[in-house]
């Protein structure tokens, strides 16, 4: 349908753009989490670790790569990640929102994001066991690695 009213060849472009994105977005993803598991262990997880079970490379627009740390580790992820030339970024207007829910975003030297987190959901509202995901999971490729 789409394609009938923008044309197949402005929808193929589109196509191809967010298959570009996807595949840089995963690259830096990949890079993140090398980074990150020299320090501790991770997990991908969110729109990420689904993107290879649910959906053809740029079929879903994708904008940051979701990792889950130990929560006892998040100082040493962020570290890490800014050691190796990463942009921490901050959400305007909410400048305790990243110690409230114990996550933080950075941007890699290309650009891309990720944001890393050390609970699932608000911790106080919906408390998720972490420590159980961490010993039921799997290994996983993200951006080819």
């Amino acid at each position: 349908m789409l394609g009938a009213i923008m044309g197949r060849e402005h929808v193929d472009g589109i196509t191809r753009m967010r298959q570009a994105a996807e595949v840089l977005l995963l690259s830096d993803g990949a890079r993140a989490l090398a980074i990150i598991e020299a320090v501790t262990p991770a997990l991908v997880f969110k729109g990420a670790a689904l993107a290879e079970l649910l959906w053809s490379p740029g079929e879903r627009n994708m904008t940051d790569v979701d990792l889950l740390v130990d929560a006892a580790r998040l100082v040493d992820a962020r570290r890490s990640l800014t050691d190796a030339g990463w942009t921490l970024v901050t959400t305007p207007g909410r400048p305790v929102s990243s110690r409230y829910f114990r996550a933080f975003s950075v941007k890699s030297p290309r650009g891309s994001l990720v944001d890393v987190h050390a609970h699932v959901a608000q911790r106080l509202r919906w408390p998720v066991p972490t420590h159980e995901l961490f010993a039921r999971a799997v290994p996983f490729r993200l951006g080819g690695r």
